[in-house]
This record gives structure tokens, C-alpha cells and sequence, in this order.
């Protein structure tokens, strides 16, 4: 499997990605997901400690759990990522029955700081 940063969730597949009727975008940043085991990936090419776009993003878990008519894929990465970040490289008459949910590593972090009044 291999993991990819493109520099917009909007990019265009590549032209022979359309020919095949792949998903296949152009990444700013690619590389190997290497299994680590119990569904935990470390993205090759990648630290706790890179910085820049996706700073310190290093390793990703993935469960995948088939309910119903669907196939949810539960993410958990290493830190806090934006909730559109993970997006799907399965064909699209396939992403009509894949959901996700991004498990969060630190959920308080990702909530709007409070407001508070002097008195």
C-alpha cells in the first residue's frame, strides 16, 4: 500500500488514472506504508520530528470493520489532522459503500479555544 499528500483534497487525477478509471492524483509527497502490525502503518519517508505541510505526521492506524451495505474505515493517525485529509483511492462506483471516521489521537486540541470574559 502506499500513502500520498497532495496539495489540495480538489487535485485532478493524473490523465492515465482517467483512462483506467483509477483514482490516481498527483502527490506533492508519496511513499510505502510499512506495516507495523495490528493494522498500524508507518508512512516511509516520514517522522514524529518532519516539519512542514503534515508536520510530524508519521504513522497511521486503519481498521476496517464491514457493517451493513458499507465498509467503514476507521483512521487514527500519530497527530491531529484536518477532518477531510484522508480521502479514497478506490474507484468511485466503489466509494458509494466506504465511510470513515478519523480517530482523533488528541480531540481536545481540535475543538475551537474558549472565549472568556473579563470581569
Amino acid at each position: 500500500m502506499r500513502w500520498g499528500r497532495a496539495s489540495s483534497i480538489l487535485s485532478t487525477p493524473s490523465v492515465s488514472a482517467a483512462e483506467h478509471k483509477l483514482a490516481r492524483f498527483v502527490y506533492s509527497e508519496e511513499g510505502d506504508l510499512i506495516p507495523m502490525g495490528g493494522g498500524a502503518y508507518n508512512l516511509d519517508g516520514r517522522t514524529p520530528k518532519t516539519e512542514g505541510p503534515g508536520a510530524g505526521l508519521s504513522s497511521v492506524g486503519i481498521l476496517s470493520v464491514p457493517y451493513d451495505q458499507y465498509l467503514i474505515l476507521y483512521l487514527r493517525p500519530n497527530v491531529n489532522v484536518k477532518p477531510d485529509s484522508f480521502v479514497s483511492g478506490f474507484p468511485e462506483d466503489m466509494q458509494k459503500h466506504i465511510k470513515y471516521q478519523i480517530l482523533q489521537p488528541n480531540p481536545e486540541k481540535m475543538a475551537a479555544p474558549a472565549v472568556t470574559e473579563k470581569k
